[in-house]
Order: C-alpha cells, then sequence, then structure tokens
C-alpha cells in the first residue's frame, strides 16, 4: 500500500466546497502517479466525480499508487511519451466514455500536465468537445501548446493555467532545481565520478534554468549560462555576479561543458542534430523540463554504431567518429529519476491552485479562452499554507 502525501492545505480547500460540486462530472488526467496525485485524486473523488481516468507518464510513475488508485475506483494507466503525444490515442481514450456522457447527460473536465488532452481533440475529434466543461493546465509547455492551438483554431473550451502563477515561480521552481542538482549528484557518484568543478552548462534561463544553475554552483560545479532571449540574458547578468557563474554564447555553451543541462523547454530551442558534433567526447546531457524534448534523441539512435544501456542512469552512445554520449534517465526529465521531484509541503499548494481552477469551471462562466489563476486566488491559498506549514 502507497502512503497518501500529506496536503493540508489542499484538503482544506477541499473540506469547504460543496460534496457535490463534481457529481455526476467524469475527469479524464494527464498527470505524474506519485503520491500526490494518489492524495489529491481521492479528494477529488470525495467531491463527486461520477469516474476519474488518469493516463500516467512511465517515466514518472510508481506501482504503488497505481495499485492503490485503481483499489479507490479510479482508473489508472501508464503510458508511454510517444502514446500521449499521439493524438489518435488520446482521442481513442477519451472516446470510451463518449457513449456515457451521451446516455447520462453528463460532461467532462480535464487535467493536464504537459498539454496532451486539449491540442488532441482540437486536431482529431472535436465532437467530444461538445461535452468538456474545460481543461486546467499546470506547465508552461502545455501552456504554450494552448496558446499554439488558441492562435491558429478557435478554442472550443475554456483553459484555466496555473503555469505561470507567482507561488509555482517563488516556492516550486527551486526545489525543482535542487532536485535536478541532487539528482544529477547522485547519479555521477554511480558513475564513479562527482559535480563539484565538473564544467556544467545551462542552457535556458527561465525559472528552472535559474534555480538549476544556483543549485549546481551551490554543489561547487563551474557553471555557464545561455538563453537565447536578451532579456533573460540581462537577468543572468546579474544573477551572475551573485553567484559566480559565467554567461557564454551557445556554441561555448555547448563545446566547453563536461555536462548540459537543457532548460529550454522549447523543442525549437533545444539541442538538435547538427549541435552533436560539436560536442566534447563524454559529454553528459541532462533533461531538466519535460519528456524528451531537449535533446534529438532519434537522432542520437539512427547515428551511433553502438548503444550500452544502464538501467539505473540512462544510455551511453558510441557515434561514428567514435565519440560518447551519455544521455541520462534516456532524456526524460531527470528531476524525477531517482525520487519524488518536489516535497510534500510545496506539491501542496499547486495542487490546491489546481483544485481552485477545477472549482472555477465548474462554478463560473468562463468564455472559450486562456485564463490564468488570479492573484486574489492565490493570495488566498498562500494565506492557508502560512497557517497549515
Amino acid at each position: 500500500m502507497s502512503r497518501s502525501a500529506k496536503l493540508p492545505v489542499t484538503s482544506q480547500i477541499a473540506s469547504t466546497l460543496p460534496k457535490d460540486l463534481f457529481d455526476g462530472l467524469i475527469l479524464i488526467a494527464i498527470q505524474h502517479l506519485l503520491r500526490d496525485t494518489l492524495t489529491f485524486l481521492l479528494e477529488l473523488k470525495k467531491l463527486g466525480f461520477r469516474k476519474i481516468i488518469v493516463l500516467g507518464k512511465s517515466y514518472s510513475s510508481r506501482d504503488e499508487v497505481i495499485q492503490e488508485l485503481n483499489k479507490n475506483g479510479i482508473f489508472a494507466s501508464v503510458h508511454s511519451n510517444d502514446e500521449l503525444d499521439d493524438s489518435n490515442f488520446i482521442c481513442k481514450e477519451v472516446s470510451k466514455i463518449y457513449e456515457e456522457c451521451i446516455q447520462n447527460k453528463t460532461k467532462f473536465l480535464i487535467l493536464e500536465d504537459g498539454g496532451y488532452i486539449v491540442p488532441s481533440l482540437h486536431k482529431a475529434c472535436p465532437k467530444l468537445l461538445n461535452f468538456c466543461l474545460g481543461a486546467v493546465e499546470q506547465t508552461k509547455t502545455g501552456h504554450w501548446r494552448d496558446e499554439e492551438l488558441e492562435k491558429s483554431v478557435s478554442l472550443k473550451i475554456p483553459v484555466i493555467s496555473v503555469a505561470y502563477s507567482a507561488l509555482k515561480q517563488i516556492i516550486e521552481s527551486p526545489e525543482v532545481g535542487n532536485a535536478i542538482a541532487r539528482n544529477l549528484e547522485v547519479l555521477l557518484v554511480k558513475m564513479g565520478s562527482s559535480l563539484s568543478q565538473r564544467y556544467v552548462s545551462v542552457l535556458g534561463y527561465g525559472w528552472i534554468g535559474q534555480n538549476t544553475a544556483i543549485a549546481l554552483k551551490n554543489r561547487h560545479a563551474k557553471v555557464s549560462v545561455y538563453d537565447k532571449s536578451y532579456v533573460t540574458t540581462v537577468k543572468a547578468h546579474y544573477d551572475a555576479r551573485r553567484y559566480g557563474f559565467q554567461i557564454v554564447d551557445r556554441a561555448t555553451g555547448l563545446t566547453s561543458a563536461e555536462i548540459i543541462i537543457g532548460a529550454t523547454g522549447d523543442p525549437k530551442a533545444s539541442l538538435k542534430a547538427e549541435d552533436f558534433a560539436i560536442l566534447r567526447d563524454g559529454v553528459i546531457l541532462v533533461n531538466a523540463t519535460s519528456k524528451q524534448i531537449e535533446f534529438d534523441i532519434p537522432y542520437l539512435e539512427s547515428c551511433c554504431t553502438n548503444r550500452i544501456v544502464h538501467a539505473s542512469l540512462g544510455t551511453e552512445y558510441i557515434m561514428r567518429n567514435g565519440k560518447k554520449i551519455v544521455v541520462l534517465a534516456d532524456g526524460f526529465p531527470i528531476n524525477f529519476f531517482v525520487g519524488e521531484s518536489v516535497p510534500e509541503s510545496i506539491i501542496d499548494i499547486i495542487i490546491a491552485e489546481m483544485l481552485v481552477c477545477l472549482r472555477k469551471l465548474v462554478m463560473g462562466n468562463l468564455q472559450n479562452k486562456i485564463y490564468t489563476i488570479t492573484l486574489g486566488e492565490e493570495d488566498k491559498i498562500a494565506e492557508e499554507w502560512l497557517q497549515k506549514h
């Protein structure tokens, strides 16, 4: 049996909501199936959902959590990144509730982590959206995907995003940065190495990149930073004076680093095929954002002469020129690879935000566009957090 996470803020907010708030509704979710998700989904079930279906990410789902969810009547399954990125697969999964929605005249809500369901339904099976009350998104990647969708076609449902919430930036991002540096250090020790005095290049200086660079510097790594945005680079220059890392151009960051941290969150800014030729022999690649978007893994697979899989570490690729490239955690986010990414006390506040947004979708008369959680809503959650933690 898996121990569920203690989320006192989420539980307190849930206790103030009507017990029939989601009465008769169906929830379709894509989530990391960790202890905190177990607690969250059990709280949602108490609030009246007739059915909860959650598709777990293969790189961040725990068997004991899946078993406990299914034991409690929540339909949980685990799927590969390729499956979740496949619009036809998503439509097939969501279509399983289509007849139920028609027969029982019920609606469904979407809980997203990465922008999979909303774009897929718009693209491949828009008729299902007639039964959807809206979606909640928690990641920047998902927010960007929904924004692209909003620009190209008219959204058919409202989407509320917590991806840019002030609280998420203030308390979650530093913990993610610490988890990335901590897990990297654990894996390096397994490889017979260490993080101290290693040349590490951080590509991308958004919330995660900033906090990862700081966490790495605190562990005595020699850190350089690159970001394509001039505005963000100004922030990096300001921080560099305080923390002591270097600001470099992209080419210098790639050629000089022993370890490269991909923190762009943007497939268009990640390492492409032409970049691998200039990397150092033995370079270690680490994903700090979402899925496998930071590095062109298919290219490595197609161009290597040999690949050595290390079950507890990742994959080592031997290229045609004899160069070795090591991809830790097989290119998936390293903050989930060794243990839970963020402490329960921190994730509690993010899950509480998602609960408030789900309530807003049901209670509010919202237009079909992207909303963000308001500062007023965050302030109430923050007040509760200060009392509980």
